[in-house]
């Protein structure tokens, strides 16, 4: 439009000195028009107010997170249209994937629009980010006018979780089951609740001769006990350069599959202890305690979240079943021998060794239908 309008003003004045000067008329038209678009647009955004309100305190990357956008227009005259855009990112770094654009078509005279609609975070952390944009072309789109406006209200956008087809299984669990947290137990402490095979590992007093003898194989008696089940889940990270695309993917997706072991675990009322190393550890998180850990996985490693001091890492207590999730390549050096599970979503595939207790699920691949079937490819 721009360009258009600057090949009619030049063909305008050539026709003025050329032929007659009434065409002059036309050139001073034009450059009227101009001054209107480029002017106008300036100062009208300097009078649109623009304030974004997230209705959920926390949300959750791929789901809907309804916002509420309200833009005041304080000038004298009705203002057209007008772009808001959002970012989940810091100005600068945040990727085209990052971005939400919501258009205002209309703002009459020293109204306020009020909109609610509901966006999809692709990113954890805070959204939006701290600053919006305001972006207008109106009324002849000649000129871009842009105004930035704090953001004071952001939600918690904790990672994605990926819902399990089943329950956390506890074939290969070393202790009891408890018939206080599992509604497939019956009967009291003590009671015997069946037959079943021997899991390598289980102490021989368990085993009924009887049963072996007729069966061929050795058979336990378990029996209901009151005492928890307990799984510890570790997450080894390690951040990748950003400019990585495939290291960034395999990162983020180590966070999600932690997060939605520790959801589907909780919910199936085992006591979670969760190890991140190089940050801090939880023990015995229940329903009360997913918060604040998914708050911090929201926040890890992200503008807002400075690095901690590496910990230790805990060693494996022989009454609990223990789940590596990691993005770091799984060589046969890597120290995961105390572990019964790995998940490993780096982009190289594990060593040959790693094999028998180890899932690969590279960012390239369908990971999620992979781990939405966690509770039978790990533990059936």
């Amino acid at each position: 439009m721009g360009w258009v309008l600057v090949c009619v003003m030049g063909a305008s004045v050539m026709c003025g000195v050329v032929w007659h000067g009434r065409a002059f008329i036309v050139t001073g038209t034009l450059l009227l028009i101009a001054a209107v678009g480029v002017l106008l647009p300036y100062l009208s955004i300097q009078k649109l107010l623009a304030k974004i309100t997230p209705l959920q305190y926390r949300g959750q990357v791929g789901q809907e997170m309804p916002v509420r956008i309200q833009v005041e227009n304080q000038n004298w005259w009705t203002w057209g249209t007008t772009v808001l855009r959002l970012s989940e990112r810091p100005s600068g770094s945040s990727p085209e994937g990052y971005q939400h654009e919501h258009m205002v078509p209309r703002i009459e005279r020293k109204g306020t629009t009020n909109d609610v609609v509901s966006l999809v975070p692709s990113a954890r952390g805070l959204f939006p980010d701290q600053t919006g944009t305001l972006v207008t072309r109106f009324p002849f789109g000649l000129f871009t006018a842009t105004k930035t406006f704090p953001i004071p209200n952001q939600a918690i956008i904790w990672p994605e979780i990926v819902p399990l087809a089943g329950r956390v299984s506890d074939s290969r669990y070393s202790g009891y089951e408890s018939s206080a947290t599992s509604a497939r137990h019956w009967g009291d402490e003590g009671d015997i609740a069946g037959p079943r095979p021997y899991r390598p590992g289980e102490s021989l007093r368990r085993v009924h001769w009887r049963h072996t003898a007729r069966r061929g194989d050795l058979i336990v008696c378990e029996r209901e006990s009151t005492s928890s089940r307990r799984l510890r889940i570790r997450l080894d990270l390690e951040k990748q350069n950003s400019d990585d695309i495939e290291a960034a993917e395999a990162y983020e997706a180590a966070i999600s599959i932690a997060a939605s072991l520790i959801s589907q675990a909780v919910g199936d009322n085992w006591h979670v202890d969760f190890e991140l190393s190089g940050h801090r550890s939880w023990e015995g998180i229940d329903q009360n305690g997913l918060l604040p850990v998914f708050d911090y996985l929201a926040m890890l490693d992200t503008e807002n979240h400075p690095r901690e001091v590496e910990y230790p890492s805990t060693t494996r207590r022989d009454t609990m079943r223990s789940v590596l999730v990691t993005q770091r390549p799984l060589g046969e050096s890597y120290p995961d021998s105390w572990h019964d599970e790995i998940l490993c979503t780096s982009p190289i595939e594990p060593a040959p060794g790693q094999g028998a207790r180890c899932v690969w699920l590279p960012p390239h691949s369908d990971w999620r239908n992979t781990i939405q079937q966690t509770g039978s490819v790990l533990y059936g």
